[in-house]
């Protein structure tokens, strides 16, 4: 990973992302507003020097170097 992400629903149930943040702190942003009640993304951090935050404009929570966590739509916001 060089850069923050952008992601969006994709049609699917939800979206599995292994990232290595490469040393820098960085972001997962979703956008649109089509994501489906239940979507769910589960980030796992497989770097070994940063962290990496899902939804830096609401819910703010940061996975922390060789963890995971999932986060589900509620129809209106991101729960973890």
């Amino acid at each position: 990973m060089t850069e923050n992400l952008e992601i969006s629903d994709d049609g699917y149930r939800g979206t599995v992302l292994l990232l290595n943040p490469n040393g820098l702190a960085r972001t997962i942003i979703p956008v649109g507003v089509t994501f489906r009640m239940g979507y769910t993304v589960t980030i796992y951090n497989t770097g070994n020097g940063a962290e990496v935050t899902f939804d830096p404009n609401q819910l703010r929570y940061s996975v922390e170097i060789e963890n995971h966590r999932t986060f589900i739509f509620d129809g209106t916001y991101w729960r973890s």
